[in-house]
């Protein structure tokens, strides 16, 4: 979890967080203080559930009363209808397809696209030659859609969770950049790290990833390996076979542990939640400030989040 620091006032995971790269910060009197490559819509499956309840965007497939088929003159405006464009009928779209679809010609289409690219509001797959949605999108949708019937169930189990271990609970779906917080219920004490939806956990290190990761598809793990691994503290862990291992160990396990590799100051524990198909869903996780994570506690952590994330299932089986 993020490199948490210590601060007299009340701070939230960093500003980076709130931007691209967050980190958990914690909050009270002494406060302390978690990029994956391109996995297109997650470990998850998550994205293309809360993508199909928003809805299309109006203006991609139905354009308003004299609306015209191209894209407005404004450059924000032109970036703003590409993206329009991207709903559940169309996930993804070639370069040549948006720049008919738009009628801009090559070199602005490309430049419009680059920009929302280097700004992960979109994301290339080379392998595809495709656009689809990137981070920033998703952390927008998720925001917008936090009241969304998953985060309505899982909720008050998050707030059972954090009445019944005394810390901040939360609930994380995957991302094309790592884990994202859907929904999230903090400690009554004043001593926390702070969480919020849509507060985005980049890299693999965090007890959330580990658990999106390893039960996600193994194909994956590939991909996530190919790149550099982001070393967020002294303890993260950036071996490509300690971490395959690693994923094995959670799968096998079932529970996933950051001992502060994400952020030193703030340890975390996290399990999965699947549905009735059996697929997963998302990650439990509780979040305590690493002055409150000895090896008895973290124990007592563990057996709480596992039994959340398994009334969860239940809950979603029977929903």
């Amino acid at each position: 979890m993020g490199e948490k620091k210590a601060k007299s006032s009340a701070a939230g995971r960093s500003a980076a967080a709130k931007s691209a790269s967050a980190g958990r910060s914690a909050t009270g009197a002494a406060t302390i203080g978690q990029t994956a490559p391109a996995v297109k819509t997650a470990a998850t499956g998550e994205t293309a559930a809360v993508v199909a309840t928003a809805g299309p965007p109006a203006t991609a497939a139905t354009p308003a009363a004299g609306a015209t088929n191209g894209a407005p003159a404004r450059t924000l405006d032109k970036g703003l209808f590409l993206l329009s464009l991207f709903d559940a009928e169309h996930p993804e779209w070639t370069l040549r397809q948006l720049r008919e679809r738009a009628d801009l010609s090559k070199a602005t289409t490309r430049r419009l696209m680059k920009t929302l690219e280097a700004a992960k509001w979109v994301a290339y797959d080379p392998d595809s030659r495709t656009y689809h949605l990137g981070s920033s999108a998703l952390r927008a949708l998720y925001l917008a859609t936090s009241h969304s019937e998953l985060a309505r169930l899982v909720h008050p189990f998050l707030v059972k969770l954090a009445a019944e271990t005394n810390e901040s609970a939360i609930f994380s779906v995957w991302t094309d950049h790592g884990a994202l917080i859907l929904d999230s219920a903090p400690s009554s004490r004043a001593f926390k790290p702070l969480t919020y939806p849509g507060m985005l956990l980049p890299g693999v290190a965090s007890a959330d990833a580990q658990v999106l990761i390893a039960f996600g598809p193994e194909e994956a793990w590939d991909a996530l390996l190919a790149g550099p691994i982001e070393r967020r503290t002294e303890r993260t862990v950036t071996d490509p076979e300690v971490l395959r291992e690693r994923w094995r160990k959670v799968r096998r396990e079932g529970v996933a542990y950051d001992w502060g590799e994400w952020n030193y100051g703030a340890p975390a524990v996290s399990a999965p939640v699947f549905d009735g198909s059996g697929q997963l869903r998302g990650a439990v996780t509780v979040v305590p400030p690493i002055e409150r994570c000895s090896e008895e506690q973290m124990c007592e952590y563990t057996a709480a989040v596992k039994q959340t994330a398994a009334e969860i299932s239940k809950k979603l089986r029977a929903h």
